[in-house]
């Protein structure tokens, strides 16, 4: 969440007069695209590409299937990123952060309620659903506030 956030700043501050500052655009664009390429391939290429029993040990959340796989990434990963997306680029725009907060906290919301049966237990996706409805509510209330 640090590198996108990181990284988001420097698409806002965007300038490159001297090879110092566009080696570090580049640099910031590398690791944004390492970091975009993790959180959304790295679990769908491990269970491609690996046996069940070595995929089997990167899920911590769910039971193994190629759809768990995408739910993990997505949940904690890609969560973690666009919240660190949203907060470097609208960060001069603290109303407009808010609001887009509270639409992803909705969205993932949404999509843990959808992924409810690959869980482990009930009880950990009660404590997901409730972290991502008190993500949503504080943000929430940050936005009409």
């Amino acid at each position: 969440m640090r590198l996108t956030f990181n990284c988001a700043l420097q698409f806002v501050y965007f300038f490159y007069f001297n090879p110092n500052t566009k080696f570090n655009l580049f640099f910031c664009m590398f690791i944004f695209f390492i970091i975009t390429f993790y959180t959304t391939q790295f679990y769908v290429t491990i269970f491609i590409f690996s046996k069940k029993k070595s995929a089997e040990i990167l899920l911590a959340h769910s039971t193994y299937f190629f759809s768990s796989f995408l739910f993990e990434s997505f949940c904690f990963l890609f969560r973690s990123w666009i919240r660190g997306f949203i907060q470097g680029i609208l960060i001069e725009s603290y109303h407009y952060q808010i609001i887009a907060l509270t639409a992803s906290d909705a969205f993932f919301f949404t999509f843990t309620l959808l992924f409810r049966h690959h869980f482990y237990c009930k009880l950990l996706f009660i404590v997901m659903i409730i972290y991502n409805f008190l993500f949503f509510v504080l943000d929430l209330t940050l936005a009409l506030s």
